[in-house]
């Protein structure tokens, strides 16, 4: 796949243009391409970039879509049109006399189709640009796309660049200190802009100690480490003191399993945060297990003396590298731990403590499903607010005051303005529907219906804000909760068909430099 990006290497003097990338032919997965040249000694040299297959100048000169001098540093990006079509580029140099012209031979390209096969389609369509996030570009992980800010696609992940045993399930897809991280099923890699994997971690389970280590939900490229770290399961079997079930050895629909003593047994899923090193062995592990079985979780029993069907894998985490200090973010019970690195050690826990039959939500959140720090160091939160049924999410930065826990800073209520009439209607159905539930069901559908969901500081303050799986609104919000830009990304799933919203497990921002990084990143 190194074939993928457009990188033009020019020589002089014996020969300007013997090296040029890429191969002849090549097939290229995104419309937003870079151009660079190796010589430091040439002067006023353009790119020219036609719409077209062209062996002729007459033809190619009637269809040039980008021209321009390259830029110091002897790198140019240009944004060809169109995916799905053929390009012919040259480099023209003047020489001091500019009656003295070279001219490369014309090099031929092309983009790959976007779209599915099937006849479904897929948009952003933006709802509210005031053209200050035009220099930002925005990841979806269900469409495994990058769009700009007007909503077009520029970049995409081909089912044939991912792993040939990976089918779906992309998540988290992001820029990551300088490339780009995502996790395809149980696979976490990191990827360039090409789609070259250029990571992967050695999935031999031995922190869950079984067969592999169960990723999930989010991986982050270290800032100052280098390091890579990610969310992992492990099963636990923890002990009955008191079960009296009818099960004379095996209760497998509650996990109950009795060993030769007699004693019985119950499985239950735990999380693990995992570091791996460039190498992708293992350098740090932590197992939430070794803080739940000391906290007030495992004192609680049902009437038969089964543990209650509780799921407290970890959904989100983000490290405080200066600080060594790591947040790690329990949605189905409403709680986040601060644990020091690289002790383990947990530092606070923040949210109410676990009641039987009900989810224990504190009044700054319920049900969040990402944790990020803001430039002050203060908590972001996505907050599903998932038990007030009747609300849709909102946005939270607290911060932590000593002894006291956290404090509300800053709040915004999310919306769903953008929808059309149909849509609204039919998230009104869904929470006439709630009302007439039972609380225990509730619980069960809130659940589902409200997870998902990012929200992040940018550098300049404003903050960026994908709406999770209910539906697909991005947004960016300023500090004074003003909307900067907002789209909802929709699907066509037949010819003709109506465009309905699309939900996606979360989207991330991207700046034009980092995309500029992307572009200029990649090895060979």
């Amino acid at each position: 796949m190194h074939k993928y990006l457009l990188f033009l290497a020019l020589l002089l003097p014996a020969d300007l243009f013997s090296q040029v990338i890429p191969i002849e032919g090549s097939r290229l997965n995104y419309r937003v391409v870079g151009f660079s040249y190796a010589d430091r000694k040439i002067k006023g040299c353009r790119l020219e970039v036609a719409e077209g297959n062209f062996s002729d100048e007459a033809s190619f000169i009637k269809h040039i879509v980008d021209t321009g001098i390259f830029a110091l540093g002897r790198k140019k990006i240009v944004t060809v049109p169109d995916f799905g079509k053929e390009y012919t580029w040259r480099v023209v140099c003047e020489k001091r006399n500019p009656d003295n012209v070279s001219k490369s031979e014309f090099h031929h390209f092309s983009t790959l189709p976007y779209g599915d096969s099937s006849g479904s389609k897929t948009r952003l369509r933006i709802v509210t640009n005031n053209r200050l996030a035009d220099h930002n570009y925005f990841f979806v992980d269900a469409t495994r796309t990058l769009y700009n800010a007007q909503g077009d696609p520029v970049w995409f992940l081909p089912d044939a660049d991912v792993l040939p045993f990976v089918k779906t399930g992309l998540r988290d897809l992001k820029y990551s200190n300088g490339t780009m991280t995502c996790i395809m099923e149980d696979h976490p890699m990191e990827i360039d802009y090409n789609g070259n994997i250029r990571w992967r971690p050695y999935n031999t389970g031995e922190v869950a100690h079984d067969t592999s280590e169960r990723f999930h939900h989010e991986l982050t490229k270290l800032q100052l480490s280098g390091q890579y770290m990610v969310l992992g399961t492990e099963t636990i079997k923890a002990k009955l003191p008191s079960y009296h079930g009818e099960s004379a050895h095996k209760d497998s629909s509650n996990n109950i399993t009795k060993d030769s003593a007699g004693v019985y047994w119950q499985k239950m899923e735990f999380g693990t945060l995992i570091a791996y090193d460039t190498t992708g062995k293992v350098t740090w592990a932590w197992k939430s297990f070794d803080y739940f079985k000391n906290s007030e979780i495992f004192s609680h029993y049902l009437p038969d003396g089964k543990f209650p069907p509780i799921d407290v894998h970890e959904n989100a985490f983000c490290f405080n590298e200066r600080d060594s200090v790591i947040y790690v973010g329990f949605r189905n019970i409403s709680r986040i731990l601060k644990i020091k690195y690289p002790s383990g050690n947990v530092l606070a826990v923040y949210g109410l403590p676990f009641e039987v039959g009900s989810e224990t939500c504190s009044e700054l959140f319920c049900g969040q499903h990402s944790i990020s720090l803001t430039s002050n160091g203060d908590l972001c939160l996505y907050n599903n607010n998932s038990m007030d049924y009747a609300s849709l999410p909102k946005i939270e930065i607290l911060k932590e005051v000593a002894g006291a826990g956290l404090a509300e800073v800053w709040k915004y209520d999310c919306t769903l303005d953008g929808f059309d009439e149909n849509e609204l209607d039919a998230y009104n159905k869904k929470n006439t529907m709630l009302r007439g539930m039972s609380d225990r069901k509730i619980l069960s559908v809130a659940s589902r219906l409200s997870s998902g969901g990012i929200a992040r500081q940018t550098p300049d303050g404003s903050i960026f804000v994908s709406m999770g799986h209910d539906n697909g609104k991005l947004m960016l919000i300023n500090e004074n909760k003003e909307v900067l830009w907002s789209a909802v990304l929709e699907t066509q799933l037949y010819k003709d068909g109506p465009w309905i919203s699309l939900s996606t497990y979360r989207a991330n921002i991207v700046s034009w430099n980092e995309i500029r990084g992307l572009i200029w990143s990649v090895k060979y």
